[in-house]
């Protein structure tokens, strides 16, 4: 850790130890507090460091985003779950949403990341909960094509049939993106093969319009006529 000049008199360690209860209080320019910055960053030492100094773990930036939302972009966007381990231990609200309404579940199932995915599960994140545009975390990870997380989510009680505010389901997301393995987790959850978006077009014609020809065979299968 690089400590400002003003401290440098101070002993090394108790230089380091002010800076970071300072730093614990103090919002960077961008808007985020040191904590959210270091989270963002996937700096565990310093998100520990921060949290030891009492650092606001439910504080947000001027757009809603909290540490715990930070978290999910850490270690290359993919999130960090030891951060935010750490953070929902110092009582992080898993269901804090940003000013778009966007969840860290969201993001999470958005990026794939199983591991994480399972801890806010865990600690009673909505799994149903709607952003601006109705995009749930089960649509998003859908749409990426996430089976794995699109499973946990629905065994935690995710609607499959939950739209979002231009009809699509999360079936629908899947089907037009060829998703195969997602589009069958999601009709052995019951999703209704026959659910139609505001142009009233139903996964099948978004698989065929794509030419995603196995899922077009699948939905046929389960029934779907178009």
């Amino acid at each position: 850790m690089t400590v400002p000049a003003p401290y440098r008199a101070l002993s090394a360690t108790a230089a380091a130890a002010v800076f970071v209860m300072l730093s614990a209080c103090i919002t960077l320019q961008a808007g985020n507090t040191a904590l959210i910055q270091a989270a963002w960053d996937g700096d565990s030492s310093k998100v520990e460091a921060l949290l030891r100094a009492g650092a606001d773990v439910n504080a947000s930036n001027r757009e809603g985003l909290t540490a715990l939302m930070a978290s999910t972009w850490g270690r290359r966007g993919t999130g960090d779950a030891g951060i935010a381990r750490a953070l929902i231990a110092k009582g992080a609200d898993v269901n804090a949403a940003n000013v778009y309404g966007r969840t860290a579940l969201m993001e999470v199932a958005r990026n794939g990341n199983l591991e994480f995915v399972d801890l806010l599960l865990a600690h009673g994140a909505n799994v149903n909960a709607k952003p601006t545009g109705g995009v749930t975390a089960l649509m998003q990870a859908a749409l990426n094509g996430h089976t794995a997380v699109v499973g946990a989510l629905l065994e935690h009680g995710a609607d499959p049939n939950a739209s979002d505010e231009q009809g699509h389901t999360a079936l629908i997301w899947a089907a037009g993106e060829g998703h195969l393995e997602t589009v069958r987790m999601l009709l052995t959850h019951h999703a209704n093969v026959d659910a139609k978006d505001a142009r009233g077009e139903t996964a099948l014609v978004w698989a065929m319009k794509a030419k995603k020809t196995d899922v077009v065979r699948l939905l046929r299968e389960a029934g779907s006529r178009e």
